[in-house]
């Protein structure tokens, strides 16, 4: 990423809200309802590799699922900075 993009990312970034780690998630049943589409960039891959290593890791399971879609970036972990045609153009397909 180049001084200008890591510069305009500290400007209108907001942090990641805590309570998300923190709070408990409850299924109503109805979460299958819709495809479920991964947009992989190079740290989810890293991430999927260390769930293939790691069976029954709850934290990862899920990911490995068979109805998972994973559909590739070749961009860092801000895709919307660093490659925002490419992302979009993979958005236009899910």
């Amino acid at each position: 990423m180049d001084d200008d993009t890591w510069e305009r990312l500290q400007r209108f970034a907001t942090p990641h809200p805590f309570a998300s780690y923190t709070q408990p998630v409850t299924y109503s049943g109805n979460e299958r309802r819709h495809r479920r589409v991964g947009i992989g960039c190079r740290d989810a891959w890293q991430i999927l590799a260390l769930a293939r290593s790691e069976p029954g890791n709850p934290m990862l399971t899920d990911l490995l699922a068979a109805d998972w879609t994973w559909l590739e970036l070749e961009a860092g972990h801000w895709p919307m900075l660093t490659a925002p045609q490419q992302l979009a153009a993979l958005l236009a397909k899910v």
